[in-house]
């Protein structure tokens, strides 16, 4: 039997951030259900169902979430073995083998023995048949062994057409819950907490700049906030309107 590669061995197993926490996941009226159902899964995994699937378009919070719950539930079940699979990072990062996909369906399989696991990006399995296929056996071993799978994707499986029909309709098997984009109100809010978490001195007048220029899905603001605070420390200069220009320019719409 052919040992795993190094790049291979040095990605099994992906580690969930400690920084993506229930109590730093911003919640609004756009994604308070998804917020309660991940919730309620930590705190009744053994009476809950044992599938779930949570989109929404990308900078939504789908993998804050994922972590979140990946750290709750080793927190509160540490023999559990929780396990994260991030399916695009793990492309990304397996692109330089001579098959990809071959590549990264051994990788999948070592996941079997996971008492949960939760994978990232579904649908970027899309243009790889035999990883969608792998991905089919996985999520049947999982139910049928009542483990937890939870699977994150920008589509609901009943409306995705970049998956195979029948993953499609496995991973449609248990609950679902979207998470939508945060209104006017809540990207204000938001704003202001990440600014307040960094100690950075923001007036009304930029965060109604920063909103009306620049991108405002949650990873969008989260990395502007933390450009805006980088470059103001740099420059040792306050958050103005021109110093937010000069940091983000690039980033305008």
């Amino acid at each position: 039997m052919k040992s795993d590669s190094p790049l291979r061995q040095q990605l099994f197993p992906f580690k969930f951030d400690l920084v993506y926490t229930f109590e730093n996941f911003f919640v609004f009226e756009g994604n308070e259900t998804a917020f309660g159902m991940a919730k309620k899964i930590c705190d009744e995994v053994a009476d809950m169902e044992k599938s779930f699937f949570f989109h929404g378009e990308t900078g939504c919070g789908k993998t804050h979430l994922l972590h979140a719950i990946g750290n709750e539930l080793a927190a509160k079940q540490p023999g559990m073995a929780v396990k994260f699979l991030p399916l695009g990072r793990t492309l990304e990062e397996l692109s330089r083998s001579p098959d990809t996909e071959g590549a990264v369906v051994g990788l999948v399989s070592r996941y079997k023995d996971s008492g949960a696991l939760l994978v990232d990006d579904v649908e970027d399995a899309s243009p790889y048949p035999a990883l969608q296929e792998s991905l089919f056996h996985l999520f049947n071993h999982f139910r049928e062994t009542q483990k937890l799978f939870i699977a994150t994707g920008k589509n609901p499986p009943t409306r995705t057409n970049s998956l195979s029909p029948r993953l499609a309709s496995r991973l449609a098997w248990g609950l679902t819950a979207r998470l939508g984009p945060p209104d006017e109100e809540a990207k204000r809010k938001i704003l202001k907490r990440l600014a307040g978490e960094k100690k950075l001195a923001l007036e009304e007048k930029e965060i109604d700049y920063i909103l009306n220029h620049y991108p405002r899905d949650f990873r969008s603001l989260r990395l502007i906030i933390e450009e805006i605070n980088r470059y103001s420390l740099l420059t040792r200069r306050k958050a103005t309107i021109p110093l937010i220009q000069e940091a983000l320019g690039s980033l305008e719409k």
